[in-house]
Protein backbone atom coordinates (compact mmCIF):
# COMPACT_ATOMS: atom_id res chain seq x y z
CA UNK A 1 0.00 0.00 0.00
CA UNK A 2 1.46 3.33 -1.07
CA UNK A 3 1.88 6.25 1.32
CA UNK A 4 -0.81 8.21 -0.56
CA UNK A 5 -3.29 5.33 -0.28
CA UNK A 6 -2.47 4.94 3.40
CA UNK A 7 -2.99 8.66 4.11
CA UNK A 8 -6.24 8.76 2.13
CA UNK A 9 -7.70 5.77 3.95
CA UNK A 10 -6.57 7.09 7.33
CA UNK A 11 -8.07 10.54 6.63
CA UNK A 12 -11.49 9.21 5.62
CA UNK A 13 -11.47 6.77 8.52
CA UNK A 14 -10.96 9.69 10.91
CA UNK A 15 -13.80 11.56 9.19
CA UNK A 16 -16.02 8.49 9.65
CA UNK A 17 -15.02 8.29 13.31
CA UNK A 18 -15.78 11.99 13.96
CA UNK A 19 -19.17 11.76 12.21
CA UNK A 20 -19.97 8.70 14.32
CA UNK A 21 -19.08 10.62 17.49
CA UNK A 22 -21.36 13.50 16.43
CA UNK A 23 -24.17 11.03 15.79
CA UNK A 24 -23.53 9.47 19.19
CA UNK A 25 -23.96 12.90 20.80
CA UNK A 26 -27.08 13.62 18.73
CA UNK A 27 -28.67 10.27 19.60
CA UNK A 28 -27.64 10.71 23.23
CA UNK A 29 -29.34 14.11 23.30
CA UNK A 30 -32.48 12.60 21.78
CA UNK A 31 -32.42 9.83 24.36
CA UNK A 32 -31.96 12.33 27.19
CA UNK A 33 -34.85 14.44 25.87
CA UNK A 34 -37.04 11.32 25.74
CA UNK A 35 -36.31 10.41 29.35
CA UNK A 36 -36.88 14.04 30.41
CA UNK A 37 -40.24 14.09 28.61
CA UNK A 38 -41.35 10.77 30.12
CA UNK A 39 -40.27 11.85 33.59
CA UNK A 40 -42.32 15.06 33.28
CA UNK A 41 -45.29 13.00 32.14
CA UNK A 42 -44.95 10.61 35.07
CA UNK A 43 -44.68 13.45 37.57
CA UNK A 44 -47.55 15.45 36.05
CA UNK A 45 -50.18 12.71 36.02
CA UNK A 46 -48.81 10.55 38.86
CA UNK A 47 -49.51 7.19 37.27
CA UNK A 48 -47.76 4.41 35.37
CA UNK A 49 -46.46 5.01 31.86
CA UNK A 50 -48.78 3.91 29.04
CA UNK A 51 -47.55 1.46 26.43
CA UNK A 52 -47.07 4.32 23.92
CA UNK A 53 -44.46 5.97 26.14
CA UNK A 54 -42.69 2.67 26.82
CA UNK A 55 -42.40 1.95 23.08
CA UNK A 56 -41.25 5.55 22.48
CA UNK A 57 -38.49 5.05 25.03
CA UNK A 58 -37.45 1.70 23.50
CA UNK A 59 -37.20 3.33 20.06
CA UNK A 60 -34.95 6.08 21.41
CA UNK A 61 -32.72 3.48 23.05
CA UNK A 62 -32.53 1.58 19.72
CA UNK A 63 -31.50 4.75 17.86
CA UNK A 64 -28.88 5.43 20.52
CA UNK A 65 -27.61 1.85 20.11
CA UNK A 66 -27.30 2.39 16.35
CA UNK A 67 -24.97 5.31 17.05
CA UNK A 68 -22.76 2.94 19.05
CA UNK A 69 -22.79 0.58 16.04
CA UNK A 70 -21.50 3.44 13.88
CA UNK A 71 -18.68 4.19 16.31
CA UNK A 72 -17.79 0.48 16.54
CA UNK A 73 -17.57 0.26 12.74
CA UNK A 74 -15.37 3.37 12.67
CA UNK A 75 -13.00 2.09 15.35
CA UNK A 76 -12.75 -1.31 13.67
CA UNK A 77 -11.83 0.32 10.36
CA UNK A 78 -9.19 2.39 12.15
CA UNK A 79 -7.65 -0.52 14.05
CA UNK A 80 -8.06 -3.42 11.61
CA UNK A 81 -8.11 -1.94 8.14
CA UNK A 82 -6.71 -5.15 6.62
CA UNK A 83 -9.25 -7.54 8.10
CA UNK A 84 -10.87 -9.47 5.23
CA UNK A 85 -13.53 -11.15 7.37
CA UNK A 86 -15.42 -8.03 8.42
CA UNK A 87 -14.64 -5.45 5.72
CA UNK A 88 -17.47 -6.48 3.41
CA UNK A 89 -19.91 -6.76 6.33
CA UNK A 90 -19.38 -3.16 7.50
CA UNK A 91 -21.36 -1.53 4.70
CA UNK A 92 -24.20 -4.02 5.10
CA UNK A 93 -24.36 -3.53 8.89
CA UNK A 94 -24.44 0.26 8.70
CA UNK A 95 -26.94 0.25 5.81
CA UNK A 96 -29.23 -2.00 7.82
CA UNK A 97 -28.77 0.32 10.80
CA UNK A 98 -29.82 3.23 8.58
CA UNK A 99 -32.95 1.42 7.42
CA UNK A 100 -33.88 0.39 10.97
CA UNK A 101 -33.31 3.92 12.27
CA UNK A 102 -35.53 5.49 9.61
CA UNK A 103 -38.30 2.97 10.39
CA UNK A 104 -37.92 3.51 14.13
CA UNK A 105 -37.89 7.29 13.76
CA UNK A 106 -41.05 7.17 11.65
CA UNK A 107 -42.69 4.95 14.28
CA UNK A 108 -41.52 7.37 16.98
CA UNK A 109 -43.17 10.29 15.17
CA UNK A 110 -46.44 8.38 14.79
CA UNK A 111 -46.46 7.31 18.44
CA UNK A 112 -45.58 10.81 19.60
CA UNK A 113 -48.46 12.37 17.70
CA UNK A 114 -50.88 9.66 18.81
CA UNK A 115 -49.87 10.38 22.39
CA UNK A 116 -50.41 14.12 21.83
CA UNK A 117 -53.90 13.46 20.46
CA UNK A 118 -54.63 11.38 23.54
CA UNK A 119 -53.51 14.34 25.70
CA UNK A 120 -50.70 12.48 27.37
CA UNK A 121 -49.78 15.47 29.55
CA UNK A 122 -53.08 17.14 30.46
CA UNK A 123 -51.80 19.05 33.49
CA UNK A 124 -48.92 20.85 31.78
CA UNK A 125 -49.02 24.45 30.59
CA UNK A 126 -47.65 25.47 27.16
CA UNK A 127 -44.67 27.22 28.77
CA UNK A 128 -43.67 23.91 30.41
CA UNK A 129 -43.02 22.29 27.04
CA UNK A 130 -39.48 22.00 25.72
CA UNK A 131 -40.66 23.47 22.42
CA UNK A 132 -43.09 26.36 22.86
CA UNK A 133 -45.41 26.40 19.84
CA UNK A 134 -47.19 23.44 18.17
CA UNK A 135 -45.61 24.42 14.83
CA UNK A 136 -42.09 24.23 16.26
CA UNK A 137 -42.87 20.97 18.02
CA UNK A 138 -44.29 19.48 14.81
CA UNK A 139 -41.19 20.60 12.88
CA UNK A 140 -38.87 19.16 15.53
CA UNK A 141 -40.70 15.83 15.75
CA UNK A 142 -41.37 15.32 12.04
CA UNK A 143 -38.22 16.82 10.52
CA UNK A 144 -35.31 17.11 12.95
CA UNK A 145 -35.44 13.73 14.69
CA UNK A 146 -36.08 11.33 11.75
CA UNK A 147 -34.01 13.27 9.22
CA UNK A 148 -31.27 13.81 11.78
CA UNK A 149 -30.92 10.08 12.39
CA UNK A 150 -31.23 9.34 8.66
CA UNK A 151 -28.67 12.00 7.69
CA UNK A 152 -26.06 10.87 10.19
CA UNK A 153 -26.48 7.19 9.37
CA UNK A 154 -26.49 7.78 5.61
CA UNK A 155 -23.19 9.68 5.93
CA UNK A 156 -21.76 6.92 8.13
CA UNK A 157 -23.00 4.29 5.67
CA UNK A 158 -21.56 6.15 2.67
CA UNK A 159 -18.18 6.68 4.33
CA UNK A 160 -18.06 3.06 5.46
CA UNK A 161 -18.94 1.72 2.01
CA UNK A 162 -16.48 4.11 0.35
CA UNK A 163 -13.67 3.07 2.68
CA UNK A 164 -14.46 -0.60 2.19
CA UNK A 165 -14.39 -0.18 -1.59
CA UNK A 166 -11.13 1.81 -1.44
CA UNK A 167 -9.41 -0.72 0.81
CA UNK A 168 -10.56 -3.63 -1.37
CA UNK A 169 -9.28 -1.90 -4.55
CA UNK A 170 -5.90 -1.21 -2.94
CA UNK A 171 -5.61 -4.82 -1.80
CA UNK A 172 -6.60 -6.12 -5.25
CA UNK A 173 -4.08 -3.85 -6.99
CA UNK A 174 -1.34 -4.98 -4.59
CA UNK A 175 -2.24 -8.60 -5.26
CA UNK A 176 -2.15 -7.97 -9.01
CA UNK A 177 1.23 -6.23 -8.76
CA UNK A 178 2.64 -9.16 -6.81
CA UNK A 179 1.42 -11.58 -9.49
CA UNK A 180 2.85 -9.48 -12.33
CA UNK A 181 6.31 -9.09 -10.78
CA UNK A 182 8.65 -11.74 -12.09
CA UNK A 183 11.56 -13.08 -10.03
CA UNK A 184 15.03 -12.14 -11.35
Amino acid sequence: MSALDRRSILFWTWVLFLVSILYFLFAGGTLGYTFWWIDKYRLSVDRKLPIVEIIYCVISVCNFTLSIVGITVSIHLMVKRKSRITLQAHGLIVSLALLISVILSAAMVILDNVAKVLSRIPNMKPEDFFIKSPTEEFFYTIVILPLGHALFLSVISGLSLGLNTRIQKVKESEKLENQIQLPF
